[in-house]
């Protein structure tokens, strides 16, 4: 008897939904830091402990993928068999982020992203519990980074933003585009300190400070360099002993020089960084003069000798000789574009140029010297509550009663 397949009944299974899905474009977490033994001389630099996580505005940080619901399927009997509803995924942007659609969310800020439960933000902060060192490795923001300790030997901060260390820095280098805030102090002949605006500290000793903004130091500036593109204010007692104090348009100090005798110098009235230009384009211009000099002098002779003989250079000694002419052209256009530009800095370097005032409040020691716009005034013997600046009509350093 033949046997025929009937179908009495059917059956489908419902399709499942796609779950809601958030995509986060950064790492939530950086590979862990462990502590590492300072590095050999000539091995591996262990300061450098990889990137620090930071976000730049307009920065797409994540994406939120809607739930798509599933399709309903039927059972045997016909019944809807309904497909389970799918979990929704959520994101709220919070402070430094932002979101149009509720799907792409930005960065509104320079900082480090944040996710906390539902939450998406931009701390415009990287705080740091304790002191930099190698537990933490140098740091790389493009914020702005608080630190609680201090930082140690050797090792590099540098912030897009500001800088505060409650600690010391300790032969250290700190770098911020804005302001640095050393609430300890600042020591050791390899601390470098460079702000974009101002900096503030308790103390430095020895190393080296740059700002373009003011400087203030709250007791003593200790054998060291500092440059301000603005002023300069030492107000301790101790005040300015040693060392070198530059700043465009006033230094201000309790006390300057030592007791001792150590030298000091003061310096006002003068913008440091067209100064290092100034000295940098003044060396380049000399190393390609002598350059173009050597090149005339070879050519001169070579051509005094095949002169004499009554030779010509073979073709490929033509062709050297050609090449060598065609760099020297280049190397005399470039060298007129050094001193175009010499001369426009020296033009800037007299036209910023604000005289400057340097005042000391209780006693100007011997040994030190001022300078105002390139006339020196050496102190021979102690001067009290006294300001210097620079005469107009006699182009000397006078001075006044404090000011």
């Amino acid at each position: 008897i033949p046997r025929h397949r009937v179908l009495i009944a059917e059956g489908k299974a419902p399709v499942d939904p796609v779950e809601g899905r958030l995509e986060l474009l950064f790492d939530l977490e950086l590979p862990p830091r462990e502590e590492i033994a300072p590095a050999e001389e000539g091995a591996v630099d262990h300061r450098e402990r990889g990137p620090t996580l930071s976000v730049q505005p307009g920065q797409t940080l994540a994406i939120l993928h809607p739930a798509l619901p599933g399709k309903a399927g039927f059972d045997v009997y016909g019944l809807n068999l309904a497909p389970p509803e799918p979990s929704p995924a959520t994101l709220i942007a919070g402070p430094g982020v932002s979101t149009e659609d509720g799907i792409r969310f930005a960065a509104e800020i320079w900082g480090q992203p944040h996710l906390d439960g539902g939450t998406l933000s931009v701390l415009p902060v990287l705080a740091i519990d304790g002191d930099v060192d190698y537990a933490t490795g140098n740091l790389r923001f493009d914020g702005s980074i608080s630190i609680a300790g201090g930082v140690r030997e050797g090792f590099l901060v540098q912030a897009g933003f500001d800088i505060d260390v409650k600690g010391y820095v300790e032969s250290a280098v700190l770098r911020a585009g804005r302001h640095i805030r050393v609430q300890g102090g600042i020591v050791g002949e390899k601390a470098l300190i460079e702000a974009k605006g101002s900096l503030q500290a308790r103390f430095i000793e020895r190393g080296k400070a740059r700002a373009d903004g003011p400087v203030v130091i709250d007791s003593h500036a200790l054998h060291a360099q500092i440059f301000s593109r603005d002023r300069v204010l030492v107000s301790g007692k101790r005040g300015i002993l040693g060392g070198a104090v530059l700043a465009l348009k006033r230094i201000e100090a309790e006390s300057a020089g030592c007791p001792m005798g150590s030298q000091t110098h003061l310096i006002v009235g003068e913008d440091f960084l067209l100064r290092e230009r100034l000295e940098e384009l003044e060396a380049d211009i000399a190393f390609r003069e002598k350059t173009l000099l050597r090149i005339a002098d070879t050519v001169h002779h070579l051509k005094e000798r095949l002169d004499a003989k009554g030779l010509t250079l073979p073709p490929d000694s033509a062709e050297k000789l050609r090449l060598v002419l065609d760099q020297y052209q280049l190397l005399q256009a470039a060298l007129a574009e050094l001193r175009e530009e010499r001369g426009e800095t020296m033009t800037r370097l007299l036209q910023e140029a604000q005289g400057g005032i340097v005042a000391v409040r209780r006693i100007l020691y011997p040994e030190t010297t001022v300078t105002i716009q390139g006339r020196n005034l050496a102190v021979t013997e102690e001067e009290r509550f006294v300001s210097l600046s620079l005469d107009r009509e006699s182009l000397t350093v006078v001075r006044s009663p404090f000011a």
